[in-house]
């Protein structure tokens, strides 16, 4: 589904489905579109299970499960001059099983308009927050050093790693995020050099 120009759109009890192998199946891709709700809803495809690109503002996605899938996604921002700046991403709630990622945001190293005031990434995804992860790098967040990510919260963290490649951990570099309710390992503990 792709959601371009849009505003107060509501989507409830959606089902969205395509093999793991198809490329470019994007569950649902949101771009320059403000108050967009997506609640309840069952998608599994071969990449992003949402999207959510440049120009984006307002837009909550809860009780969002299933996969496979590359997972919840904000970008590709970044590579294009005069993108608009992407605003209060809220995730809540959601449960993704055998995602290559739980939520990601992907920029391009010159991302000259990236301003992401107000993402919050808050409960239930499978690698960033409530489960399991598939790698002892459960959280992992890299921003720009010429951008910094501003504004990122991180609360209600409580994820588990039962392999055998080491002790579960974090990274962050260039961000800063608010931590709350959040184990020490996932904290972005092992990170260095935090900038804001």
């Amino acid at each position: 589904m792709n959601v371009f120009g849009c505003k107060n759109v509501t989507f409830q009890h959606v089902n969205i489905t395509a093999p793991r192998e198809s490329v470019n199946t994007d569950g649902i891709h949101i771009g320059r579109s403000t108050a967009i709700n997506i609640t309840d809803a069952n998608i599994g495809t071969g990449d992003d299970t949402v999207s959510i690109g440049h120009g984006s503002k307002e837009i909550t996605v809860t009780k969002v499960t299933r996969g496979p899938g590359h997972g919840i996604s904000i970008g590709s921002l970044g590579k294009y001059l005069n993108e608009e700046p992407v605003v209060g991403i809220r995730v809540n709630n959601c449960t993704l099983r055998n995602t290559q990622n739980g939520l990601r945001i992907k920029t391009w190293p010159a991302s000259p308009q990236l301003v992401l005031p107000r993402l919050y990434t808050m409960r239930t995804l499978s690698w960033l927050m409530l489960g399991s992860s598939a790698t002892p790098l459960a959280v992992k967040i890299v921003c720009s050093s010429c951008i910094p990510c501003e504004n990122v919260e991180l609360a209600d963290i409580d994820l588990t790693y039962n392999g055998k490649k080491g002790p579960l951990t974090s990274q962050c570099s260039n961000v800063k995020p608010t931590i709350t309710r959040v184990t020490k390992a996932l904290a972005c503990a092992t990170s260095a050099g935090l900038k804001k």
